[in-house]
């Protein structure tokens, strides 16, 4: 069975409306703010066979749990005194679609007290496009009484939050539209920029993982955000996608050496590759233009089936920090815990030294060139073919920063090396805090990729961590969430069993904290 992921919480002031974003901005990076915040609670009793919560006089510090179906992988978000998160239907909330009927559903609670408002909810796509029990994968974004949202029919829906149930205003059908073909699940959170909004498609390979049964179907697209009208789309990983797409887009945005501001969207591939576009104003005629592409995969990685190989995907949201991008590479993670790379970038000082071009400009760590000295274009499962007189060498025009593969790469300690993972970094006071798919946390020096400390945790991790009040939060599949001091050393301040397996990020509200389980959300507030 496939499970999926993660998401976070952020208002990044835009226009007359603040936006409300998955991540802490549109730069994705879940850094708080927030002081005070609890580092000890006790979430109280639960059923043992139902998994019911039942509170009893344990509870600490908890101000209310509101159910939520079996299966969630949505971070709540925090929209006015409203909090929307996706679920399955297991809860069976609306009487109209009683819990054995499955379904995608959009759940909204009243942020003071957790009280139930309602609901909005979608059937099931079609075959292994959208997989049993699943529900809503994506986490949305929203702007005053709109919410943006790719459901599990791989359908972009624009929603009026204002009634306590959401109505659809508008809404775009990749499937039919693009011909998309997602695998297993849609996941992709929507990324606000201006009037434009942007997200994956989820495009991947066949059932059996074979083939891609819609290369030319775009991976990346933008829309308008109000009318749903498609703006642009990019269809770059093509035939060399991998297994599912389920990534999300972030925003570089600086200003260049001539005072001009510049923004970009990055997108994380399923081939692999990581894709910048820049993104021109209102007035142009062509919206977003190919900008940059990086490789994250070493040349010399192979993709194998069932994770047998050292080839991986992006899964993880890329996160950025002034001018420096943080990437590491995945897989589905039913492939286990397979080597993985971190990654810091900065493309900014190459693209303003590069002449004007069309198309992307290569700036992966090392580049393929074949016995002429020519560029050998991507392949899907192994991009060197010594064989054929292929030769890997430096690329003098990388972005690359810094990787990182552990601390000790080659010891068989599960500590010293780091894996494959779909959790995003979390970038803060000169750290970068990461969870890997074997359940090591890892903190490094956040400038030259150095590790401090290493923690395992003993149980995979899916979300990714929030960074607040000096503290680094983050949670696992087995329901334990860490508090960590933000400190060279290493400070375990507390662990605390939540009841369920978490697959979210933490997220502040004020100097309170919402704790999202697969099967409830907790408001974790500061005691007396």
């Amino acid at each position: 069975m496939f499970h999926f992921f993660v998401c976070l919480f952020t208002i990044y002031a835009a226009g007359a409306e603040p936006v409300v974003h998955w991540g802490s901005s549109p730069q994705r990076n879940n850094v708080s703010q927030a002081v005070d915040l609890p580092e000890s609670w006790h979430p109280g009793q639960f059923d043992r066979r139902s998994g019911k919560w039942i509170g009893s006089d344990r509870v600490k510090n908890v101000r209310w749990a509101a159910p939520l179906g079996t299966t969630s992988y949505s971070t709540p978000l925090v929209v006015g005194e409203k909090i929307f998160s996706g679920t399955n239907n297991k809860s069976g909330f609306d009487p109209k679609y009683p819990a054995n009927v499955d379904l995608g559903v959009l759940v909204a609670f009243r942020r003071e007290t957790g009280e139930f408002l309602g609901q909005i909810a979608w059937e099931k796509l079609d075959g292994s496009m959208d997989w049993p029990e699943q529900g809503i994968c994506s986490n949305p974004a929203a702007e005053g009484n709109r919410l943006w949202l790719l459901n599990n029919r791989n359908e972009v829906v624009c929603l009026n939050i204002e009634p306590n149930i959401p109505e659809v205003l508008w809404s775009f059908n990749m499937v039919e539209r693009l011909q998309t073909r997602p695998h297993h699940a849609s996941c992709s959170s929507m990324l606000v920029l201006d009037d434009l909004l942007f997200t994956g498609t989820s495009n991947g390979v066949s059932a059996d993982e074979k083939t891609v049964p819609a290369p030319n179907a775009p991976s990346f697209i933008a829309l308008e955000k109000t009318t749903g009208e498609l703006v642009w789309s990019d269809a770059s990983p093509g035939e060399n996608i991998l297994d599912g797409q389920w990534g999300s887009p972030s925003a570089l945005q600086w200003t260049d050496s001539t005072g001009k501001p510049r923004t970009q969207v990055i997108f994380p591939g399923g081939d692999g590759w990581l894709y910048g576009f820049e993104v021109l104003p209102k007035n142009e005629a062509k919206r977003v233009l190919p900008s940059w592409k990086f490789d994250c995969n070493p040349k010399e990685a192979v993709w194998k089936d069932f994770g047998r190989g050292d080839r991986s995907i992006l899964v993880a949201t890329p996160v950025v920090l002034g001018t420096k991008i943080y990437i590491a590479t995945g897989q589905d993670p039913e492939s286990g815990a397979g080597p993985g790379i971190l990654w810091c970038l900065d493309p900014t000082n190459i693209l303003e030294s590069s002449d004007e071009q069309e198309g992307f400009i290569d700036l992966s760590e090392h580049l393929v060139l074949d016995p002429d000295g020519k560029p050998v274009p991507p392949r899907r499962t192994q991009a060197f073919d010594e064989s054929q007189g292929e030769k890997i060498v430096a690329n003098p025009d990388s972005a690359a920063i810094w990787s990182y593969r552990g601390k000790n790469p080659e010891s068989k300690e599960f500590e010293d090396r780091f894996h494959r993972t779909i959790s995003p970094a979390v970038v803060a006071d000169g750290f970068v805090f990461t969870g890997d798919f074997a359940g090591v946390v890892h903190c490094l020096d956040a400038q030259t990729g150095d590790c401090y400390w290493t923690y395992d945790m003993m149980s995979t991790i899916w979300g990714g961590g929030l960074a607040a009040d000096g503290k680094f939060f983050i949670g696992d599949t087995d329901g334990d969430v860490a508090v960590f001091e933000i400190s060279k050393e290493f400070k375990l301040l507390k662990e605390i069993n939540m009841g369920a397996s978490i697959y979210a990020a933490p997220v502040t509200v004020g100097r309170s904290i919402l704790i999202s389980t697969c099967r409830y959300v907790f408001f974790v507030e500061s005691g007396e």
